[in-house]
């Protein structure tokens, strides 16, 4: 038996051998028997129940007409302890072909596979003899497999095939599959936000459906409503985008016309913050659990053919039509035709018709005719697109066309009068994958960062990864979930704060002070796990890693994180459609992405974005009615080893230069006497500081002032500053920021119809290396 999954079937046992027997229940009265193996002995199925195997006409029936596999979960009392458990387990129904194969039927052979590890147990259902009829062959016969013990997540695949079961190389189409996910089992003491259910689900390519069927909930939940995610995958089995969201208050649904490809379902019960149902064991409010099915494929397939194959040393013809119909009641059915044979004609019927053989040349001849006309348009459009983008995505050439984009004399950009309001479409960005990263300040600061990652998740194209989401993911090993989340995510998002700020110092500089959730969450510590990590891979120049720093209003510009910022920090939410412009790689001046508006149209027009705007009005009050609550949560703290260890003293120590006075901060020339960035809320990082020994990196520049004097004042409509028609300096800047940062992201591969970012005081020309470093700031990025 494996060390990590083992499979019992708790049933009635009254003895010990290779195959124990249980009986089943059948509605039509017939004889039943389950003979169910206790080891992987499947192949000797035959050996061991001849009668019910071998068939001497060649003649063998059809697949069950219903195989239906329903999820249970049952309570056990741990007799010891007194604790409460669900257990796993399915409830197997049968039903016998309703074609005139049923006559043949001696019972069914129902084997359960999973692949992790590699486990079989298989079970045959016997009729004892009886004789089925046209009164007792709709009878469902039924059988409950309970307890199935596992110790991780685990996929199932039951497949059944009616017996006697033909030959191997007949097996196509003879049988119905289908997959259940089981769970370890569940402590009915644990709060409602950990519960996580069992599901069954049936995909069928010819139908276009995907079914799923779940375990109802535990009733001291309350739950009564559920949402059902249908996620496209990628080859790689990542998360690319919701095909549909729906919200229902039953334990099954069909997803119907769901195209070729690959997908997973995602459940959860359904729990706003207005109308909370998942409460951790601290009484707090959180997200519920989600349970995944593993990857589902809907093929590509053509119609259905019929083959019709003439015997000519016989005197008929035999038919042979394969169809299937509907998810559970699909069945291939053979029917044998009997017809006279045409006559011959005087030519006999070993020589071949001359007028079909003609027919047959000319019809050959005339399609690659047509062939080789196709590939000729298609060849000459192609090369028409080539020439035609050539020109167009060239900025030097002089006779560029109107729509090309050149650089005006200011530093706004150029837009058209058919730009219309915020659309986003499925075609138009790949869906990245975001891990948010913070400190927990207090319950007000949380409750601000999961509203974030829910509006980012639910209507900003992300695939959002936060850590109180996947408790069951790294409760086996915190510190492995952090790097693999990490070397997964496409971006990482640090949400910087009053706390995060002192961890990161106390960490850099070796204090190893202790620092302990007032509320005791389990989250606390992966944030300097996760920031240590990250630290790594910015100091690792040959790693490109994308680390976004951002912060909301209330927090000042004094604990601002410079060490870990690789480009712009942003203001959430006022800057939220320039951090979306970052993350997903766009930039108006693009051609393909002039008509996308703003990602902050849907702060004020969406619940989830309503709800943002509140959580940041009560963290924002909470933070300015106890301006002493750092000092009352955290300032108690004893020194202790930590377990992480700080950057290493082999990196240098260089000394940051501070740049002149006349030079903005991402190396941009501007006037000596141009608006100051003190009314502004937004700050743009300083370059990277090459050492973690410079302990007075942030005092380095004493014009940092505070984000913002009066939090609670700031309009939340959230018209962002990067509206066209009245653009401030600093936006301006902040999206030339975003455009530089793209720009190289991207450069080996929109280097050819990317137009150059406009500097007022540099002439478009050929640069050499370290003329490019200068203008990017004095620094390679």
């Amino acid at each position: 038996m494996s060390l990590y999954i083992y499979y019992l079937i708790v049933i009635w046992i009254t003895c010990v051998a290779a195959f124990k027997n249980k009986t089943c229940y059948s509605e039509a009265g017939i004889g039943c028997d389950v003979s169910y193996s206790t080891k992987q002995d499947c192949a000797s199925l035959s050996a061991n129940f001849p009668e019910l195997y071998q068939r001497e006409d060649g003649l063998y029936p059809d697949k069950p007409s219903l195989f239906d596999l329903i999820p249970i979960e049952e309570k056990w009392t741990d007799k010891t302890s007194g604790k409460h458990y669900m257990y796993p387990g399915v409830n197997v129904t049968f039903k016998v072909p309703p074609n005139a194969s049923f006559k043949t039927v001696k019972g069914f052979e129902l084997i359960g596979r999973t692949t992790n590890p590699d486990e079989t147990r298989c079970f045959v259902f016997s009729f004892n003899g009886s004789l089925l009829n046209a009164s007792t062959k709709d009878g469902e016969i039924q059988f409950k497999i309970w307890a199935i013990i596992v110790q991780i997540e685990t996929f199932f695949d039951f497949e059944v095939f009616s017996l006697p079961k033909p030959p191997e190389n007949e097996l196509d189409g003879m049988s119905i599959t289908k997959t259940v996910t089981m769970n370890p089992r569940f402590d009915l003491s644990k709060p409602s936000a950990d519960w996580i259910t069992t599901i069954s689900f049936y995909p069928s390519s010819i139908d276009k459906l995907i079914y799923i069927r779940f375990v109802e909930p535990p009733q001291q939940y309350n739950f009564t409503q559920f949402v059902i995610k249908l996620w496209e995958l990628d080859q790689s089995n990542n998360d690319v985008k919701v095909v549909k969201d729906v919200t229902i208050s039953q334990y099954e649904y069909y997803f119907h016309d769901v195209p070729p490809g690959r997908y997973k379902v995602k459940v959860e019960p359904k729990s706003t913050f207005q109308k909370c149902f998942c409460w951790n064991s601290n009484g707090l409010c959180v997200s519920c659990a989600r349970t995944t099915t593993r990857p589902i494929i809907i093929e590509n397939l053509s119609t259905s053919v019929t083959t019709t194959s003439t015997t000519t040393t016989t005197s008929t013809t035999l038919a042979t039509t394969n169809t299937v119909t509907g998810p559970d009641t699909s069945f291939p059915t053979s029917t044998n035709t009997l017809s006279p044979v045409v006559g011959g004609s005087d030519s006999g019927t070993d020589s071949p018709n001359a007028e079909k053989v003609v027919a047959v040349v000319f019809g050959i001849i005339l399609g690659l005719l047509l062939v080789g006309i196709l590939a000729f348009i298609a060849y000459s459009n192609r090369r028409k697109k080539h020439d035609s983008e050539k020109i167009e995505t060239d900025p030097f050439e002089d006779n560029a066309p109107p729509t090309s984009y050149f650089p005006a004399e200011t530093t706004s950009y150029q837009t058209t009068d058919t730009e219309r309001p915020y659309h986003i479409t499925g075609d138009l960005v790949k869906i990245p994958t975001v891990f948010i990263v913070c400190a927990e300040d207090h319950q007000y600061h949380v409750n601000a960062v999961e509203a974030l990652a829910r509006f980012l998740d639910s209507h900003c194209q992300c695939n959002v990864v936060y850590a109180p989401w996947c408790l069951h993911e790294y409760l086996d090993g915190k510190f492995r979930w952090v790097i693999n989340t990490i070397e997964k995510a496409d971006f990482v998002v640090i949400v910087n704060s009053e706390l995060s700020y002192h961890q990161f110092k106390s960490w850099k500089n070796k204090e190893d002070k202790s620092w302990k959730s007032p509320d005791g969450s389990q989250t606390f510590d992966l944030y300097m796990s996760s920031v240590s990590q990250i630290t790594k891979r910015i100091l690792n120049v040959n790693n490109h890693f994308k680390c976004i720093i951002a912060h909301f209003n209330y927090t000042a510009n004094e604990f601002s994180l410079d060490e870990l910022c690789t480009g712009a920090e942003y203001q959430m939410p006022k800057h939220i459609h320039e951090l979306m412009c970052q993350i997903h790689q766009m930039d108006n001046r693009r051609a393909g992405y002039d008509n996308i508006g703003f990602f902050a149209d849907l702060i004020g027009s969406t619940a989830d974005g309503k709800h943002l705007s509140n959580c940041i009005n009560w963290a924002a009050n909470f933070e300015k009615q106890n301006p002493n609550w750092f000092n009352e949560y955290f300032e108690n703290g004893e020194q202790f080893d930590s377990g992480i260890s700080s950057p290493s003293n082999s990196l240098g120590g260089e000394t940051v230069i501070k740049r002149s006075s006349d030079g903005s901060a991402d190396g941009h020339v501007r006037d000596s006497n141009q608006t100051s960035s003190l009314k502004y809320n937004l700050r743009v990082c300083r370059s990277r500081q090459n050492s973690f020994e410079d302990n007075n990196f942030v005092d380095n520049f004493p014009e940092r002032t505070q984000r913002t004097s009066d939090p609670s004042s700031d309009d939340f409509t959230f018209k962002p500053p990067s509206d066209i028609e009245d653009e401030d300096i600093l936006s301006q800047q902040l999206r030339q920021e975003i455009y530089d940062l793209n720009r190289r992201a991207l450069e080996s591969q929109y280097q050819n119809d990317i137009a150059p970012p406009y500097h007022p005081s540099i002439v478009f020309r050929g640069m050499s290396q370290e003329e490019e470093i200068l203008s990017l700031g004095g620094q390679s990025v």
